[in-house]
Parts: C-alpha cells; sequence; structure tokens
C-alpha cells in the first residue's frame, strides 16, 4: 500500500535538487557577467544565491533520509507483525493524521474504533496464519477502504497498534456501526478466499472521543473496551467510565466472591401459550441474593460483571442451577416445563465449552428437549457457517434454540430461514409500539409471518399489557411472556403461581 502521507519528502527532494541545478547555473552566469562588466555586485549575488540553495538541498537530502530510514523500519515492523513489507501506518502515522484530520473536521463526537480477528489475550504467540490474516486485513483496509473510497478518506486515519487495528472514524454512530460490519463480513470473506487454517473471532470495542479528549486517551479506551469484549465473549462492546473506576476492583472480586458462597439465585418468568391458554414454560433470570445488599437485579452487578469477565461464569451459574431445580422437580414426579437459559453465540466458539455443554446436559437425568438455548440475534451475523454448524449440533442434540432479542439490533429477516432456529423472541423495543405505533404494529406483524413462513415459534417478550396481549393474539402470536402474566419468580413462587392463577382458568384473565 502505497503510503501518501510520506510522498512529500520525496517531492521535496526532487524540488530542491531542480532549484540547485538552476540556482548553480544561474550563480556561474551571474559571475561571469559581473566579472566581465566589471559590475562586482552581480558575482556577490551568486555568493549568496549559491548557500542557499546548497542549504535548501542539504535539508531536502537530510529530510528524505530521516523519512526513508522510518518507513524502513516500518515496513519491518509490518513485516514482523503483519506477514507483509508494506507500508500500512503505524501509531505515529496514525495520530498524525488524526491531528490534521481533527483540524479539517469539527464535530462533538468521534469514535476510535479498536478491533482483532482473534483472541490475544489468552492465545499468547500468534500463529502464522494468524499474522498473515492480520496482513490480509491490513490491505484491505488500504486498499478498499481507504483507496476505493468504500468510505470517504478524509472520514478515517488507521493503524496497527498493541496487536491490534485502530481506526479513528469521523462519522456519525450509524456510519461507524456500518464500517464496523464492512470489517467483520471483510475478515470471514478473507479467511474463506485465502483458505487460511486459522479460528477467527473477532472482538469490537469502540470509544466516544469528544474535542477535548486526547488520542492516547482514546486509542486506549477502545482497547480497553475490546479486551472486555474479549473477556465476555461479546462481538462489540462500547467503552463507558465505569470500566476504569478503581472501586470497581472490589465490587469485582465482591461478585467473584459472591458466586463461590452462591449468593446468586435463579428466578423463573412463566411462558404463556394463547391458544393453548396455558403455560408452556420459563426463561431463567439471574439475580443476587446479597446479604450486605439485598436482593439485586442483574442491572446492578451485570456491568461490573462485564468489566471483570464474569459473564460466562454467571451464565454457566444459571444454567446448572437449572438442571438442579429440574432434577429436583422430577424426583418428586412433579410436572416439568422446559426452561430457557440465555448464552452469547461467542462462547459456543470454543469448542471446549461446547462439549462442556453437552456433557453436563448429558450426565443430568434431564431429557434434553427440557433445556432451550437463547442466543442474541446479532451474535449470528458474524459468521453465517460457523453459526450454522453450532446451532445444527445443538439442536441434533435435543437442544431448542431461540433467537433471542429480535429487532434490538441490526435485524436480518434473511436470518428467518437461514439460521436453525426453532422459534424467535421478539424485543420488546418493537412489543412496546404494538397497540401504539402503526409502523412498529405493521413490523411486528411481517415478522410474525415470516416466522410462520418459515415454521417458527414466536415469543413476544415484555408484554405488560391486555391490550398488547389481544393485539398480538390477532397477529398469530404463539407465546407471549411479560409482566402482564407474571414478574420472574422464585422456583416455590413459579411452582404456586401454576397451581393458582387467573390465566389458566377457563375465561380467566387478569383484571
Amino acid at each position: 500500500m502505497k503510503n501518501k502521507l510520506y510522498a512529500k519528502p520525496k517531492q521535496l527532494l526532487v524540488i530542491s535538487s531542480i532549484v540547485f541545478v538552476l540556482v548553480l547555473a544561474a550563480s556561474v552566469v551571474l559571475f561571469v557577467l559581473g566579472f566581465f562588466t566589471e559590475l562586482p555586485f552581480i558575482a556577490y549575488i551568486s555568493f549568496v544565491l549559491l548557500p542557499l540553495a546548497g542549504a535548501f538541498l542539504l535539508f531536502s537530502i537530510l529530510n528524505y533520509a530521516k523519512n526513508d530510514n522510518m518507513l524502513r523500519t516500518l515496513q519491518i515492523e509490518n513485516q514482523y507483525q503483519l506477514g507483509i513489507g508494506n507500508y500500512f501506518f503505524n501509531y505515529q502515522m496514525f495520530s498524525e493524521r488524526v491531528k490534521k484530520l481533527r483540524r479539517k473536521h469539527d464535530l462533538d463526537k468521534t469514535y476510535v474504533i479498536a478491533f482483532s480477528v482473534y483472541n490475544i489475550l489468552s492465545s499468547g504467540t500468534i500463529s502464522s496464519y494468524q499474522r498473515r490474516l492480520n496482513g490480509y486485513i491490513a490491505s484491505f483496509i488500504g486498499a478498499k477502504v481507504f483507496q476505493t473510497k468504500m468510505v470517504n478518506p478524509n472520514d478515517i486515519a488507521f493503524c496497527f497498534h498493541r496487536n491490534v487495528f485502530i481506526v479513528y472514524s469521523f462519522m456519525d454512530l450509524d456510519k461507524t456501526r456500518e464500517l464496523i460490519e464492512i470489517l467483520r463480513k471483510a475478515i470471514y470473506e478473507i479467511v474463506k478466499e485465502k483458505e487460511l487454517k486459522v479460528f477467527v473471532q473477532p472482538h469490537f470495542g469502540v470509544a466516544e472521543i469528544l474535542p477535548t479528549t486526547d488520542i492516547i486517551v482514546g486509542v486506549d479506551n477502545a482497547i480497553f473496551a475490546r479486551n472486555v469484549d474479549e473477556r465476555n465473549f461479546e462481538e462489540l462492546t462500547f467503552y463507558k467510565d465505569d470500566f476504569r473506576v478503581e472501586t470497581n476492583k472490589d465490587e469485582i472480586e465482591e461478585i467473584r466472591d459472591a458466586l463461590k458462597n452462591n449468593e446468586f439465585v435463579v428466578y423463573y418468568q412463566p411462558k404463556f401459550d394463547v391458544s393453548k391458554k396455558k403455560f408452556v414454560g420459563f426463561e431463567a433470570l439471574i439475580r443476587w441474593n446479597s446479604p450486605r445488599y439485598g436482593l439485586l437485579l442483574p442491572g446492578r452487578f451485570i456491568e461490573k460483571a462485564e468489566i471483570g469477565g464474569l459473564i460466562h461464569e454467571l451464565d454457566m451459574f444459571v444454567l446448572r442451577q437449572v438442571i438442579k431445580d429440574l432434577e429436583n422437580l422430577k424426583a418428586r414426579n412433579m410436572n416439568l416445563l422446559p426452561v430457557s437459559v440465555n448464552f452469547s453465540l461467542y462462547e459456543f466458539y470454543s469448542s471446549a465449552f461446547l462439549t462442556e455443554l453437552i456433557e453436563l446436559i448429558d450426565r443430568s437425568a434431564l431429557k434434553p428437549e427440557l433445556i432451550e438455548i437463547e442466543i442474541t440475534e446479532t451474535t449470528t451475523q458474524a459468521n453465517t457457517f460457523m453459526a450454522t454448524s453450532i446451532l445444527n449440533r445443538l439442536r441434533n442434540h435435543g437442544l431448542k434454540i431461540l433467537m433471542d432479542d429480535f429487532g434490538s439490533g441490526f435485524s436480518n429477516l434473511l436470518q428467518l430461514n437461514s439460521l436453525p432456529f426453532d422459534a424467535v423472541k421478539i424485543d420488546k423495543c418493537l412489543i412496546d409500539g404494538v397497540a401504539s405505533d402503526p409502523k412498529t404494529k405493521e413490523i411486528v406483524k411481517l415478522v410474525i409471518g415470516l416466522c410462520k413462513a418459515n415454521q417458527l415459534g414466536i415469543v413476544a417478550e415484555g408484554v405488560d399489557s391486555k391490550e398488547k396481549v389481544d393485539v398480538l393474539t390477532k397477529m398469530g402470536c404463539d407465546v407471549i411472556q411479560g409482566f402482564y402474566y407474571s414478574e420472574p419468580l422464585s422456583l416455590l413462587e413459579a411452582l404456586e403461581f401454576l397451581d393458582d392463577n387467573p390465566f389458566t382458568k377457563k375465561g380467566g384473565s387478569k383484571k
């Protein structure tokens, strides 16, 4: 990739050489002219011009040598880090370009993206395939994104720094998200095209930058968010100031100790089948029964758990507790309903974890269909081939898979027939307007129609009124979950609720 930032030193050397030759020729002419015309001041001019031209030439030579040495060093650096000997920008070049673009753009907010194409916190040394992939990504950013103007070249700056790619975006948030999707898809396409034998697991961190934010701080925040993203098996994490709060260290240890001391509990929110008029399952939701703070909802501790990289441990706790609770109910010969547990698909990208999950269920005394896996919609968009393989393995083992939070992110309707889900959960953000906003109503109606056409079950979550229940029922929604029917309940409360509630009685409904 040709480096445009350092083309000027070479041009300056050429120009200064031409100027020096011209001045040298002019000085000789002036000197001879002054000698023969007996006008010594003309000769004196030649003695002034020549040193100036020589100094200008010397400056150009030194400047060119300095930058040529810098580029050679950069080439060696890139050969080591990226597996290619091109001139992909390093942090120094990146910083200079950002300063220049900051002067050109007058924006209230800009964004720094930090991403890697594989895990870097636990991977140790990188393989030759991973280094080659880094090189291909660098070439893609420089040649495709930058030079072909896939985005406006004046809207981005980029480099490879601290083992991650850094992209500074002078675009709004929506276009920055679009750029992230372009990069994400490119990663998988390159792996496929180049037939690289490498496991790809991209992690993106984004930091919002204010005009007063130092470049170094912005980059560090983005890298920090990327690292939080990796620790929690996520796909995109935005930096939050809470990530840097010192007291969080103690709070993270509190959560870690709470896991050891069995302070977390599982609550169950019922799911109601509107056509069968009965409850057909539950979603498992975590709570922290803290001796110090009382019963805490996830909003009070999930972000801290993310900072500490404890989300996976919390997810696994929920699964183990659900299995334990169902086994206890089975031992008491009680009626068992399926329970869904939330995971990120990125957790399943580790074959060891997937094997552990299946073995955990196999070791239980439960039928696999009693455990349902809810996977966030957006996590399946990065690598459709891998997602399909993982989901098929789970389904072939008897587990049902639900696409969670459909409509909360970059919803892809094509996924409804391209990925092997059993049901779709329509997110509360769409359900909230289903009875009041005509456009939202039409969107939900379209989603339900597409689900039925693809023989997928439909669950509406976050339903909190009879009006919404009536609208969704008329649309053909199968199952409804939300506060209208019940808030999340402890196991004992959930069992009592199933025995005595107004909804399963003939003609019953909540007043």
